[in-house]
């Protein structure tokens, strides 16, 4: 892909939306698309050398104002373009829907799981043990990876808990209520007491998770990140490698689905079913 990242990725958000142009203290461009409180941080390769807590902080004072900050690096755009434009998208508000009451869910393979995450999860695929899919007409529309179970302790408990390792929607939509019906497929399946998940920082504010009854826990500090260039993708870096003028993402959030609220996504999913058959 030629040409340069800032002009050809402002010029895709500036034709969707309508933009207000803000800068960031270290000079990036960050387009504003104000009426979804949603702000575009476009970081090109190497031209900024940031701290660690630097775009951390950026984030936290977008949301202070009620804004989701994005931070979109040229080498995303680049290696990972049609990811990235179909999140955008999502993020404008502009994805085509479908309806997760009209798929059929049940688990899929493999090579099924991957080859999906890998066209439609920006960080393409990741090792897990559970795979679950949503097909409308055979063709999967949404996809969900759990790892494997863990013993962990919470309040003074030991819970039998799983990851949420992967979601993703095909390219260009969103399956309105399809992660909370396959999470209740993964409860009627494999029964955990607990499901933890983490939302990136750097494209994400967890509103997701919490309609569904996820709670915010925790969160993880900003990672230094090498871009594997046989992946095409970030990875974080090795401890045998040099931090300096890495790049930094701004952490994850981590949250928790309790029983109590898998519960009442087995109610609305059952209740999806119903009138599914109807």
């Amino acid at each position: 892909m030629n040409g340069d990242f800032a002009t050809q990725a402002g010029d895709f958000i500036r034709s969707r939306a309508e933009i207000s142009d803000e800068r960031s203290p270290f000079g990036s461009e960050i387009l504003l698309a104000g009426t979804r409180r949603t702000a575009f941080n476009l970081l090109p390769s190497g031209r900024f050398e940031l701290k660690p807590d630097t775009l951390t902080a950026l984030s936290e004072s977008y949301r202070r104002r009620g804004i989701l900050l994005v931070n979109l690096r040229e080498e995303v755009w680049r290696h990972r373009n049609v990811q990235a434009k179909s999140s955008i998208v999502s993020k404008l508000g502009l994805s085509a829907t479908l309806y997760a009451r009209k798929a059929q869910a049940s688990r899929i393979s493999k090579p099924e799981l991957d080859a999906f995450m890998n066209e439609n999860h920006l960080m393409g695929t990741a090792l897990c043990k559970y795979k679950y899919g949503l097909k409308i007409d055979g063709a999967t529309v949404a996809a969900a990876a759990f790892a494997p179970f863990r013993n962990c302790r919470r309040n003074g408990a030991t819970v039998r808990s799983s990851e949420l390792v992967r979601f993703a929607n095909l390219n260009g939509f969103t399956v309105a209520g399809g992660l909370s019906r396959l999470i209740a497929l993964f409860v009627n399946d494999r029964h955990p007491d607990d499901i933890m998940s983490y939302a990136d920082r750097d494209w994400s504010d967890g509103a997701a998770y919490r309609r569904i009854g996820f709670a915010e826990v925790g969160a993880t500090p900003p990672t230094a990140l090498s871009f594997d260039d046989d992946r095409r993708m970030f990875r974080p870096l090795r401890p045998d490698e040099n931090p300096l003028g890495a790049t930094y993402n701004t952490g994850n959030m981590k949250f928790i689905l309790t029983t109590d609220n898998m519960k009442f996504i087995l109610t609305t999913d059952k209740q999806r079913n119903t009138l599914q058959r109807k």
